[in-house]
Formats: structure tokens, sequence, C-alpha cells
């Protein structure tokens, strides 16, 4: 069918709805073009504030209905350093949730208000020769309309999400970190004469969620039997915010997201953007770079430093926080494709999948492990990322959900990796700590599972101390890097590192000294101690 056959029954359809409505019929010489100059900046000013409008709702709703309740400081971080924090199929659904809906609404609207600004009598012919039905429109209706709409999308877009808070905020400082963080100094760390090894592996969005409610989880069926287990065996640790199965709560902007949990975890403090900084003072080339960071600590202990991803460096901005020495090695997926162990054109996922990751780690941990120096080896997974996990080989269609499988069949991986690492000669002198980096983003997976407090799943192998007491603990990522240190044997003077705490000591965490409320109302606002000390900015 031709174009111009499809508008022509076009027309003759709008002709039948404007006669059903009666909308009178406009004779040829009613119509006069308006030319003005004024009338023509006015008409592209609202025209483009529309369409800008528009986009942005869409693209906040998409946001909520895609990555859940997300922090604006979150976005910002995002839009600021995670160069590649989106897979194909996000950029896809952008276009196709967003910027297609945009399109098709906005020509709609457009339309009707560029035919309105264009005439004195403003007239829409439909029919041949001036014949048939024609719609008479007024600019002054059509300006009201046209700032509706915008004012619809921007309340639309206030509602769906927490931009009001965050606005709320952005004139409040803090003291938390000139009253309570600890550097972590050589004067305050005693490592052991015989120096464990650490292995460190960060879940991708695993939660003590996906368990049995009898374990402590959420649901009917546990989907992560082999991790309730591990975490619940008289061989492991696992601090809990409950008498169950429990973990840390990520309760602050600043921990919700893969680097944000990193550098919670690492550093002791919770991300807080560069957006607060000066941009003529700052350069964005190092994240945090006066703060000190796990890898500084083991870095001065003589131990050799390996962090694998099967991402792309760029993947959270990964590359700009670690990696800060020139005998760590950082190896994300380019790595992968630079040293040949996957072919130059192999993408699956994010990258590399987790099936190759694992066994890429335990080469690389049999190579570490014949070194004559202690060593400090980091994982991160990526199979169980939203929106619906990475389907591997592996994987088994238990449930009817994709995500349920990929969660199940990620358990049963890192289950496997745990029993190898236990064959191993050096396994017996290494702690292993295992943690989810932060909640799922996959919202619809959580829609029936009530006012459940969901929280990141941890557990610890071949620790060299015991905790004084692992349950009814409220905790969250900022206390793991006192609480690694202290599960390699190394002496935590105070119990205090940044502002977290030795969760193996007797000495109450922040959130549980301050209450979970004021903590939040604190981390979650500016900090020119901050912004000085770990961002090294000046005024």
């Amino acid at each position: 069918m031709s174009k111009r056959s499809i508008g022509q029954k076009l027309k003759k359809a709008l002709t039948a709805v404007f006669a059903v409505l009666g909308i009178p019929a406009v004779k040829k010489q009613d119509v006069q073009r308006n030319e003005s100059k004024k009338n023509k900046a006015a008409v592209v000013l609202l025209l483009g504030g529309i369409l800008l409008a528009l986009l942005v709702m869409f693209s906040a709703i998409w946001v909520r209905m895609s990555f859940g309740k997300v922090s604006i400081a979150s976005i910002l971080f995002t839009l600021e350093f995670a160069q590649d924090g989106f897979t194909t199929g996000d950029i896809i659904e952008f276009l196709l949730k967003c910027v297609l809906p945009t399109v098709i609404s906005g020509y709609v609207v457009c339309r009707l208000i560029l035919i309105s600004f264009s005439y004195k009598k403003a007239t829409y012919k439909l029919g041949k020769k001036g014949e048939g039905v024609a719609f008479r429109f007024s600019r002054k209706i059509a300006s009201i309309a046209g700032v509706f709409i915008i004012v619809t999308c921007i309340a639309t877009t206030l509602l769906v999400l927490p931009i009001i808070q965050h606005i709320m905020t952005l004139g409040v400082k803090s003291e938390i970190y000139d009253d309570y963080y600890v550097a972590p100094t050589s004067d305050i760390l005693v490592f052991p004469e015989e120096k464990r090894n650490l292995i460190y592996i960060y879940l991708e969005s695993m939660e003590n969620t996906y368990a049995d409610k009898q374990s402590g989880g959420a649901y009917d069926d546990n989907y992560i039997p082999n991790l309730t287990a591990l975490a619940m065996s008289d061989e492991s640790i696992s601090f809990s915010n409950s008498d169950k199965l429990g973990g840390a709560s990520v309760f602050s902007d600043g921990m919700e997201f893969t680097m944000a949990s990193f550098v919670s975890q690492t550093a002791g403090v919770p991300i807080s953007s560069a957006s607060n900084v000066n941009k003529k003072n700052y350069k964005l080339d190092r994240m945090l770079p006066g703060i000190v960071t796990l890898e500084d600590i083991l870095k001065e202990q003589g131990y050799n430093q390996m962090l694998l991803q099967g991402s792309t460096g760029k993947f959270a901005g990964t590359d700009l926080y670690y990696g800060r020495y020139d005998d760590t090695v950082f190896f994300p997926y380019e790595s992968f494709i630079s040293e040949g162990v996957v072919p130059e054109d192999y993408y699956e996922f994010w990258g590399v999948e987790d099936l190759k990751l694992y066994d890429y780690a335990k080469q690389e941990l049999l190579r570490l492990s014949q070194e004559p120096e202690p060593f400090a080896f980091t994982l991160f997974t990526i199979d169980t990322h939203r929106p619906e996990g990475f389907f591997c080989p592996e994987c088994e269609e238990e449930y009817s959900e994709q995500y349920a499988n990929v969660i199940s069949c990620a358990d049963r991986q890192i289950a496997e990796f745990v029993s190898w690492l236990k064959e191993q000669d050096f396994y017996e002198n290494t702690t292993v700590i295992i943690v989810g980096d932060h909640p799922s983003m996959n919202e619809e997976f959580f829609e029936e599972i009530g006012d459940y407090k969901r929280n990141t799943y941890n557990c610890i192998l071949n620790s060299a101390v015991q905790p004084v007491n692992t349950n009814n603990r409220l905790y969250s990522p900022i206390d793991m890097l006192p609480t690694t240190l202290a599960a390699m044997g190394v002496t935590v003077k105070g119990d205090r590192l940044g502002i977290g705490t030795n969760l193996f000591s007797e000495k109450p965490t922040l959130a549980e000294e301050l209450g979970e409320e004021k903590l939040v109302s604190e981390l979650n606002v500016k900090s020119d101690y901050y912004n000085e000390k770990f961002w090294l900015y000046e005024e």
C-alpha cells in the first residue's frame, strides 16, 4: 500500500471522527497565516520544552521500573563515572520505552500546536480541495495545553524519582566524618607474623531474600540452598540482622550499587559523588584519590593483588578506583580479549560469563599460590545482574522465571568453586569472604514478598578469629573493611576503620550506636571533610 493511499485513509478516518464530534468545517478563505518572528520563537521554545519534558518523564518511569527505587545520587554517579554501565539490551530498551514514546506522543502534540501557531485563524482541513471537516484551533488554548503537558511531565517525574528529597539535602552538611572517621594507619593495624591470603568474592545482586522462609528468606522455594547451607554451617561465620539467615542493610544512597558497595567494603565509607565539588579544581582521572583502601593497606604489607571481573574495566568506573599500583593486576573483560583467554569477538551478556570467570580464577589462584608473597584475590561475578540475568549452558529450567533459574545456577557455581578451593593446598591459610554486592534491581522479582526487609548475603570461611555475636546485628557494607582485616588475623586497635566497625568485636556499629535513621540522614548529605580529604578538593 502506498504512502498516499495510507494518508487518504487516515484523513477519511479523522474526518469521520471530527464529524461525529461536531467540529465545524471552515472555508478556505478563512485561513490566514501567521508569519510573526516572535510567534516562531515562542513556538520553538514551547515545542522544545514539551519534547524535553516528555523524554525526561518517560526516562524517569523507565529508570523506576527497570532499576527500582534508586536514589538521585546513584543516578548522578552513574552518569558521571559509569562509562560502561549499560548493556546493549538496556540501550535498546531505553530507545523503545523512552525515545520512541517521546517521538510518537511528541509528534502528535507538536503537530497540533504547530498548526495552531501557524494561522491567525487556525484550521486543519481534512478532505479533497478544502472540502470536508476542519478543526479550528486557538493559539491561546494550544499554549495553555502545551504548558499543562510540561507541568504534568515534571510532576510525574517528581513522583517517580526522589528528586525533591535530593534537593532538600543539597544545602545540608554533615560532620560525621570529622567526628567518627578513623584512617587505616600502621599504628592501628597489626598484621600477624604469618600473613593469611584473602579471597574476596562479590556475588552480583546476591541477597538472603532468595532463600526459603524457614531459613530466613522470602520465598517458599529456596533458590540458594548451597549458599544457605554454607552460611549456616559450623565451619563458617555469617553476620545476620536477625536470628536466621540475614545480612547487611544497604540503607545509604552511597551503598546501593556496584561501585558504591565496592568502595564501602574496601574503604569503610559510602561513596559520595564528585558532583558537589568544583569541577574547575578537580580532574576526573581517579576516584577518591585521597582515601586509603584495602588495596593500599595490603600493598604496604607486600601482598600480590588481583581483581578479576567478566565485565569491562569501565563498568561502574572500576578502573578509576582499583589498580592504583603497577604490580596490582586488574583483569577485566578487555584483558580476557588481549590475553587470548577468549576470542576477540567474544561477548556474552556483560562480557565474559561467570562459567569462564571461575575457570580462569582457578588458574590464577594456582599461579598466585606459588609465589612467596601472600595474595589478595578479588572476584566480581555478573550473571545475576538485572534484568533477567544470564542463562548459561549450566543453568536448568527448574522454575517458571528465568531470574530464579539464573540465581539457582549461580548458587551451584559458587558452591562448586568453594568445594574446589577446599581441595587446594593454599586453602588452610586463606580467608574466604563471600558477599552480595548490593540488593538486586530486578523489581518485578520481588513484587509479592510483602514487607520483607531485603539484605545482602555474607559468609566468611577460615576466619582467624571468632565473633562475640553474629545475630541481630544492624550493620552495612562500610563495616566490612575492619571485619575483613580481623578475619585475616589483623589486630584492629579500637575496632574501627573508616566509619566501619569490626563485627567480630563487642563494639556497636554506627548504625547501632546512632540509630539507622540518624546515620542515614548524616551519610546522605554533603561533607566538607569527605570532599577535602578523599576527593582532595580545595575551596
